[in-house]
């Protein structure tokens, strides 16, 4: 296989993986609610990841301000946006849950140009974000 068709591949794979995620969650939640979800699916992530690191021979980092940081990133980039998804499938159907989920960037995008002024919002991100 080449390259270029391994990674159509990969990019195809990731997608039905990533797209059937929603559906599985409605069923998942009929049994586990959202919190035990979530708290699965990171330790799933953190078992896969530190084997990874320890593949590769990498350490975790040693010092408190750099804990304290990825805490803060942990909670407000990782564990309340999926929390709330997951909570919110709950609440409405999984079609309209995966298209907001999918509008994100486009929030995204409209938010960072209002808030920071050095974020221009130009041609290029806009078309970023709509592909």
């Amino acid at each position: 296989m080449t390259t270029s068709l391994r990674s159509w591949f990969y990019f195809f794979a990731v997608a039905c993986f990533w797209g059937s995620t929603f559906f599985w969650q409605k069923l998942i939640f009929r049994e586990i609610g959202p919190f035990s979800i979530v708290a699965i699916r990171f330790t799933i992530a953190c078992l896969f990841l530190t084997s990874i690191m320890r593949s590769h021979k990498l350490s975790f980092p040693r010092d408190k301000k750099t804990w304290g940081n990825l805490a803060v990133l942990c909670l407000f980039y990782m564990s309340l946006p999926t929390f709330l998804n997951s909570w919110g499938v709950t609440r409405v159907d999984t079609n309209i849950s995966s298209i907001i989920n999918a509008s994100s960037p486009l929030f995204v995008l409209a938010s960072t140009s209002l808030i920071f002024r050095d974020e221009a919002l130009t041609t290029q991100k806009v078309l970023g974000a709509l592909l």
